[in-house]
């Protein structure tokens, strides 16, 4: 299967073909993703299901993920067309980043009207290979700081990276703190191992299109989270807590991807503020994103939850793109008084929209305003605590492998 069109391929590497096919066949993607590799081992030739499987890490069949993901960046070189961008990702990988976008979501990538699929095991069980993978090495996607010369095999696909992982933020939310049971998906929830899953965000997020999408769907379904507990406070004793629970595992990832903030701002390939902030900007569209994906549970509070959306598309501009735009007109040529600075302010933004989250859910519900003023600070406390948590637990993992 060639590619011959406006990806910049000259249509001569089977690959870029099938994989910008897959992306616009999800339940082929999939599928595809979940087949284990194979080799002839009857020897006639053609490698069919009847075949052996290849020996991958401990003992397991080499899965497709693993295929794709371990190609050079380069394999394609011959492929491109003359007037290529140099450092560019090829059309091939572009091809695979929209595959396995597809194949975890459901969905064709940049179709904004689509519905949000359930994920099923098949779905979830190529997203926590790919965050296994890149939580195993995140030199994979992030600038290995002790070797500046060696550049991220995968680091063209971060973007991709950042749209599973918003796709999938319940999960990573879950994955960091669900101690109060009080997150829900309507299909199968991907689990994933905590810490690998800092080091994958750590990676990750130090690409701004992908800080964007994953801090942008992170806030929403935080906000969805607390407007669920405030607007169905059941024992009204243990509203306090369950506060707490709802605002703790987005604080987390919040610092998680802080701290890939900041280790970028470190690196000698640095993204600028601005990277960052647009960023956010761009993506805005993980917002409803971040609130329609999870369905069941939360859509018992429709109509609330058109509120909802419209209130924390509100917030989000105002906390992570406004605040972030004015305050980054300060420079400073300090690194480290940069990263301080900026350190204080993401965490400053995280405490004020849980703050902020409340005041907005408590609206109608019967609360008197000492109630709602005291579950405001709650959320402002939790939140602060729970993003240093976060961004400690990336910050701990540095320079291990």
């Amino acid at each position: 299967m060639l590619s011959q069109g406006k990806d910049g391929s000259r249509g001569f590497y089977p690959l870029t073909g099938l994989m910008d096919a897959m992306s616009h066949n999800p339940d082929a993607a999939t599928a595809f993703f979940n087949e284990p590799v194979r080799q002839d081992s009857n020897g006639d030739g053609i490698v069919t299901s009847a075949d052996k499987v290849v020996a991958g890490q401990h003992g397991k069949a080499r899965g497709m993920v693993d295929y794709m993901l371990d190609k050079e960046s380069w394999a394609d070189a011959f492929d491109r067309t003359p007037n290529h961008p140099y450092g560019e990702a090829g059309p091939a990988q572009e091809a695979l980043g929209g595959a396995l976008e597809a194949a975890v979501s459901g969905r064709v990538p940049g179709d904004e009207d689509a519905k949000s699929v359930p994920h099923t095991k098949e779905m979830t069980a190529i997203m926590e290979r790919v965050v296994e993978k890149v939580g195993d090495d995140p030199s994979l996607v992030a600038q290995d700081p002790d070797d500046e010369d060696k550049k991220p095999r995968l680091g063209a696909l971060a973007g991709h990276f950042g749209n599973m992982a918003a796709e999938y933020i319940p999960d990573l939310q879950a994955s960091a703190e669900n101690g109060g049971n009080q997150i829900k998906v309507t299909g199968d929830m991907a689990e994933f191992n905590k810490a690998t899953m800092s080091r994958f965000l750590g990676a990750v997020g130090q690409d701004p299109e992908a800080y964007g999408a994953i801090t942008n769907a992170n806030q929403a379904f935080t906000g969805v989270l607390i407007t669920d507990v405030v607007q169905h406070p059941g024992d009204r004793g243990l509203l306090d807590a369950a506060v707490e629970n709802a605002v703790q595992p987005g604080g987390q990832i919040a610092g998680m991807l802080t701290e890939a903030r900041a280790q970028n701002m470190h690196a000698e390939t640095a993204h600028t503020n601005e990277e960052y902030v647009k960023g956010v900007e761009d993506g805005a569209k993980w917002i409803n994103r971040g609130i329609s994906a999870v369905g069941g549970k939360y859509l018992e509070m429709v109509p609330v939850a058109g509120d909802v959306v419209e209130w924390v598309q509100e917030d989000v501009t105002e906390l992570f793109v406004e605040d972030a735009k004015e305050k980054g007109k300060e420079k400073t040529g300090n690194t480290e008084q940069a990263v301080a600075k900026m350190y204080a302010e993401a965490e400053g933004r995280t405490s004020d929209a849980g703050s902020k989250a409340v005041l907005h859910a408590a609206a109608g519900s019967g609360l008197s305003e000492k109630e709602i003023n005291t579950l405001a600070g709650v959320a402002s406390k939790e939140s602060a605590v729970a993003h240093s948590v976060g961004r400690d637990l990336v910050d701990s993992s540095k320079g291990t492998s």
